[in-house]
């Protein structure tokens, strides 16, 4: 009984430290997240890849995925009414919500899919 709740004690304790993400900012025009973003795609049952995000200030976007199973699609992100994104991309196919975070002079887009089997990663130095 005491292993369980050393286990138990430890677990927490690592989840104590670590990195909490800033909140997410309310985003109302897409233009402001315009810029190159790097990070990572994480989809079910594959290992995560480095992925390339460039959002235009219209909206557009073009993502690029490493190898293996490398992928080039463009999409299109808005500004939802409750201050998120939607976004989507490979002609409607690939659809989802996002959250901004802005902290220590980075802005980080997290992207996960409607179908909950990817989630994009990316961010980006603040000027």
């Amino acid at each position: 009984m005491r292993a369980k709740v050393g286990i138990v004690i430890a677990l927490l304790g690592l989840a104590a430290c670590a990195t909490a993400r800033p909140p997410g900012v309310r985003i109302t025009d897409v233009a402001a997240l315009a810029g190159t973003y790097t990070g990572n795609i994480n989809e079910f049952e594959l290992p995560a890849r480095p992925v390339r995000m460039v959002i235009h200030p219209d909206g557009s976007f073009e993502i690029t995925a490493a190898e293996p199973r490398g992928f080039r699609f463009n999409g299109r992100v808005v500004a939802a009414a409750d201050g998120n994104l939607v976004y989507n991309y490979d002609q409607d196919r690939n659809k989802g919500r996002g959250v901004v975070y802005e902290g220590g002079g980075r802005r980080q887009i997290v992207l996960d899919s409607d179908n909950g089997r990817a989630t994009i990663t990316v961010d980006k130095s603040l000027p």
